[in-house]
């Protein structure tokens, strides 16, 4: 007989990501019943980190555990 045990994982969280307010930030959004989701922010790919084979994405630890970028910038103080 097999076993079996369920299928786990960890997502990026939109509201806890340093990359909410990044102005390097991907800016994709989508409308889901009138409410507006940030899905960009979780991605793995940004203007800093671009897709392959120019880089492998963002490091784990920044896009699910909340370590800060070292290409982190705040779109309020940048102009």
């Amino acid at each position: 007989m097999q076993e079996e045990s369920p299928i786990r994982g960890t997502w990026a969280d939109a509201d806890k990501i340093q990359c909410k307010d990044c102005f390097l930030r991907d800016r994709t959004q989508v409308t889901v019943n009138g409410k507006i989701f940030n899905v960009g922010v979780t991605r793995a790919y940004c203007a800093a980190y671009p897709e392959p084979p120019d880089s492998n994405g963002k490091p784990h630890a920044v896009l699910f555990y909340g370590e800060n970028c070292k290409f982190y910038q705040n779109e309020k103080v940048v102009k």
